[in-house]
This record gives C-alpha cells, sequence and structure tokens, in this order.
C-alpha cells in the first residue's frame, strides 16, 4: 500500500522534511508529499524548495 504524507506548508520547509525522517526512523516509508500552502511569496519559495530537493535526497521522483 503507498503512503502518503499530508502536510501544510507555512515559511519553513524544514517541518515537512523532519516529519518525513521521524516517520522513517519508526519504518514509515513515504511514497507521496501533498502540501497544501497559502498563496504567498515565502510559502511559494518553501514549496519550490521541497519540490526541487526532496526527490533527489530521498531517492525518488517527484511526489509532490
Amino acid at each position: 500500500m503507498k503512503k502518503l504524507l499530508l502536510a501544510t506548508l507555512g515559511e519553513s520547509p524544514a517541518v515537512v522534511t523532519e516529519a518525513i525522517d521521524r516517520l522513517r526512523a519508526d519504518g514509515v516509508h513515504v511514497d507521496y508529499v501533498v502540501l497544501l500552502t497559502t498563496n504567498d511569496t515565502y510559502s511559494e519559495l518553501a514549496a519550490n524548495l521541497l519540490i526541487e530537493h526532496l526527490p533527489g535526497y530521498y531517492g525518488g521522483t517527484s511526489g509532490l
């Protein structure tokens, strides 16, 4: 069964990576990440940073 992380995102993308890391430490592999965010510049920058770096860091394709 595929695992989905539904995450709210403000200005700190580290919250999402910390959640993924914690889930992995508990033996849960996240297959997809869905971000819920506001439409402001800082949130958009944080989302773009995650979209760019999550797949390479966690060794997958972009599930964002």
